[in-house]
């Protein structure tokens, strides 16, 4: 058989991929196979692709990290959070069988630990559950999309397209801190245009701030689409309430974001509408009120140092991405 396909590949231009079926039950022909085919075929390979040589990076990146995991894995995504009675109960149903999950909630951070003393378990858990988090993010888009589209009466597809002069100015920003800038990319999106400038018309605001915040590489293309969620960048400990982060500078992000497991560092660059602003606390959901009338309140809260706390994302247009 491996002769017949070995002639044919000959006089083929193309290629194909042969399968030979072998009945369960036929172990000697089983045996010849893995006789003749060289060692290197038992071994799994996997080939990874992606829009770019990043991306590729980050994949391979958290593939090495799951594949060598002892018995333990922890994953932080505020995602977590959405997860309805469907969800619920696929984890229940998989929290058996020699794996264990417990949801938990720390300093704002929604987290999943699942452990297992089977290798094979713990990686099938965790690859179960980051898909459903990936599904649940995608839906969560879907509909913040259409909500976007229908109050702000545009159509327009968004934009994110790589740039090389137009920030170079900025690099020094990012040098300082010892970061080598790989790539920045623009970003356009007409519907979050409007939001922002009609929030900024309610808010009388006629000035905007240029500030930062840092991301994981899975919500790069989620804040291009819908723009800034307090789930996409949830700070190391959120001590000015439970709202959107930024900074004005990548030496206050860094400390902000202070933990950094992939590959490369993204900041989004935004103008932010910061308005009236007094001083954050841990719990704080809104903004406090202004005066004695609890309808009027600040427009975003402040922390030390440069950080600044808003709780509505159109309060906030993305701009050029970075990459380092």
């Amino acid at each position: 058989m491996l002769d017949a396909v070995k002639s044919f590949s000959q006089n083929c231009s193309s290629s194909m991929a042969v399968y030979f079926v072998i009945h369960h039950s036929d172990q000697r022909v089983f045996q010849v196979f893995s006789l003749d085919f060289s060692p290197t075929s038992r071994k799994p390979q996997i080939t990874l692709e992606g829009p770019s040589k990043e991306s590729t990076r980050e994949a391979e990146k958290w593939l090495k990290d799951l594949l060598n995991a002892s018995s333990q894995i922890i994953i932080y995504n505020n995602f977590i959070q959405h997860f309805g009675k469907k969800e619920s109960q696929l984890l229940y149903r998989w929290n058996s069988d020699g794996v264990f999950l417990k949801l938990f909630l720390s300093q704002g951070h929604a987290c999943i630990t699942i452990e297992s003393r089977s290798k094979e378990k713990l990686v099938g858990a965790v690859v179960k559950v980051e898909a459903m988090l990936c599904r649940v993010q995608r839906d969560f888009v879907s509909e913040e999309e259409k909500e976007l589209q229908l109050l702000s009466d545009t159509k327009g597809p968004f934009r994110r397209e790589p740039v090389h002069k137009e920030f170079s100015h900025q690099y020094f920003a990012f040098s300082d801190h010892s970061l080598h800038v790989l790539k920045v990319e623009r970003v356009e999106n007409p519907a979050l245009e409007v939001m922002f400038d009609l929030k900024k018309k309610q808010m009388s605001c006629s000035t905007t701030q240029r500030m930062f915040q840092c991301i994981s590489a899975q919500f790069c293309d989620t804040i291009c689409k819908i723009g800034f969620h307090a789930e996409c960048a949830p700070p190391e400990d959120p001590l000015y309430g439970e709202g959107i982060y930024f900074t004005d500078s990548i030496k206050e992000a860094l400390q902000v974001w202070r933990k950094r497991d992939e590959e490369f560092m993204y900041f989004v660059e935004a103008e932010v509408l910061i308005g009236k602003s007094t001083k954050g606390e841990r719990g704080l959901i809104l903004p406090p009120p202004v005066g004695k009338d609890p309808d009027k309140l600040f427009d975003s809260v402040s922390g030390g140092y440069g950080t600044s706390v808003i709780f509505s994302g159109y309060q906030a247009l993305p701009r050029p991405l970075w990459c380092s």
